[in-house]
């Protein structure tokens, strides 16, 4: 049983690498999957394979409650899956030129100005001490 699910655990992980690896569209893999992209697609389909195959045996040598584990290694594989995508991609900015500025000229005059602004001990108007 420990094993199934410590085997979807590495299945579901591997399989959310995989993913990023291959988006494409409004998001894309981050630089570090992107620059080791040929090594970590192949590698983690194969762990992802190999993982899921010892998850299916950790199942079929469970002696009861097949089902009940069954939909836990899957919920534990999808969920790793999902955050691992999620933590591996990025939104793809290409669209907006270089040149273009993050804030407006003005925006760190009034950063520091809020800033001391919000650090200034204040009484509430109503009340005196």
């Amino acid at each position: 049983m420990t094993a199934a699910i410590a085997s979807s655990v590495f299945a579901g992980a591997s399989a959310g690498v995989l993913l990023a690896a291959l988006s494409r569209g409004d998001v894309r893999p981050r630089r570090s999957l992107r620059d080791h992209g040929r090594l970590a697609r192949p590698g983690a389909a194969c762990v992802a394979f190999a993982a899921t195959l010892l998850t299916v045996g950790g199942v079929e040598a469970a002696r009861h409650d097949r089902v009940a584990l069954a939909f836990t290694c899957v919920a534990v594989a999808l969920l790793l899956a999902f955050a691992s995508w999620l933590l591996l991609v990025e939104p793809d900015d290409d669209d907006y030129p270089a040149d273009t500025p993050d804030e407006p000229e003005w925006w760190p005059a009034f950063e520091r100005d809020f800033e001391a602004w919000s650090r200034r001990a204040r009484v509430p108007s109503g009340h005196r001490s």
